[in-house]
């Protein structure tokens, strides 16, 4: 089964596809948080993050894009100016400026999975693990149903 990683490079800028190769440096790389983890070098390239340049990255699939399902667990918030600061600002910025690519890339899929109460959580509620996976899947499920 054909298996495709998405990570930045962090030099240079852009998303790059890992398709073959080494598979645990790919999946580091790719879940390469900056901040978080420093980034990982892949035969002399240091790549971050994939969701830093798509975070719904779906090109090797556009020959059969009706048949992806798309999943994207981190939903746009609601809005509320009453609720403000540094932070709050940032992360709102943040969630805005992957939201227009997310939006791109999901057209023309079979499904868009995107847990709205999923917005109710952040990355690093690694503890909440169960209940985050009970709301995907049963807004997958949701989905799927609603879809025949």
């Amino acid at each position: 089964m054909p298996l495709f990683v998405s990570a930045t490079d962090y030099e240079k800028g852009g998303q790059h596809i890992f398709h073959s190769g080494e598979l645990l440096p790919a999946l580091m790389a790719s879940c390469a948080i900056p901040v978080v983890f420093p980034p990982v070098q892949v035969e002399g390239v240091y790549y971050v993050d994939g969701g830093v340049s798509n975070n719904l990255p779906v090109e090797p699939f556009s020959a059969t894009k009706a048949q992806v399902v798309a999943v994207h667990v981190n939903p746009l918030p609601v809005f509320d100016p009453a609720k403000r600061g540094m932070l709050r600002t940032m992360d709102r910025v943040w969630h805005l400026n992957f939201r227009e690519l997310v939006v791109r890339s999901a057209k023309g899929c079979g499904l868009f999975v995107e847990p709205p109460q999923l917005s109710a959580f952040n990355l690093f509620e690694m503890g909440k693990a169960d209940v985050i996976e009970r709301i995907g899947y049963e807004w997958a499920k949701k989905q799927l149903n609603a879809k025949g």
